[in-house]
């Protein structure tokens, strides 16, 4: 793909910023990563490009003026060709559970770590064997694409509603343009979803962004988290929507239903690398 040694330059940041993170929480005595991680999705928009990066299973679409769904990224599966290709000559095999459920990433002669995706950041086991904390990026030119909306969410929006269905929900607020209304409706349908499907529920985050006429953006987001025992929605945490240089004031904690909430050490050490992105619109949602 031929690019600007400016957008040359944005790409190469982005990589650098994942393996700064990555690195950082790797080395942080706050964190096991040993068997524990994270997906993330960034969607970084310049004047004439939208720069998706993405490692792991959360996802990316835009919406363009025909209402036509345009993926930005693609989902990290273990089963995908040339992910399992890597898996496999790192020393692991890809394989589902008695057949069942999704596949996984396990050590060739051992039952583990069984990690349902083929990229994401931490997992430091999962990567001895072909698990990768290095972002796919996909670019795309504004004026190609004709964005009306993006939508940025975690698995737990698509592991059970589809593309289709999630732009039927923001069709509803195209006009009106109301982020946070839209990204809530989407957030409260899949955790339905989930109650009716799972006996458990993953967390649900999704940020939406409307291209408005004025060549502004407006931003939403909405976040469903459980500890188990509990549903606790949250309009604004540690997953952040950024507008020409706005940001939303967040605290470092935040009390809901009197229950206090500690906002991630490691979301906020990822805000602090995507702040590093200048003159452009940065959307992330971090799993």
């Amino acid at each position: 793909m031929n690019c600007s040694r400016e957008h040359y330059a944005s790409k190469q940041k982005i990589i650098a910023m994942f393996n700064s993170l990555s690195k950082s929480i790797e080395s942080s005595k706050s964190f096991d990563v040993f068997c524990s991680g994270s997906t993330a999705v960034v969607v970084h928009i310049t004047k004439d490009k939208i720069i998706c990066a993405n490692c792991g299973d959360s996802r990316s679409i835009l919406i363009n003026g025909l209402g036509n769904i345009v993926k930005l990224s693609r989902d990290h599966k273990p089963e995908l060709s040339d992910e399992k290709k890597r898996i496999i000559a790192a020393g692991g095999r890809v394989d589902r559970i008695y057949g069942m459920g999704p596949y996984r990433v396990w050590f060739k002669d051992g039952d583990y770590p069984g990690l349902a995706m083929s990229r994401s950041i931490g997992d430091t086991l999962a990567h001895k064997v072909g698990v990768s904390n290095v972002p796919e990026i996909f670019e795309y030119n504004i004026n190609n694409v004709k964005p009306v909306a993006i939508i940025v969410a975690s698995d737990g929006v698509w592991e059970f509603m589809t593309n289709d269905q999630v732009k039927n929900i923001l069709n509803k607020y195209r006009y009106n343009q109301d982020a946070y209304s839209c990204s809530k409706e989407i957030v409260e349908k899949a955790r339905q979803i989930w109650k009716g499907t799972s006996f458990a529920i993953d967390d649900i985050t999704c940020v939406i962004a409307f291209f408005d006429k004025n060549d502004g953006f407006i931003c939403g987001e909405y976040v469903s988290v459980s500890d188990g025992n509990k549903d606790f929605d949250i309009p604004y945490n540690a997953y952040y929507a950024y507008c020409m240089g706005y940001s939303s004031n967040m605290e470092s904690r935040i009390k809901i239903n009197e229950k206090e909430i500690k906002v991630s050490e490691e979301a906020l050490t990822f805000k602090n690398y995507i702040d590093g992105l200048e003159n452009s619109i940065e959307i992330f949602n971090y799993d």
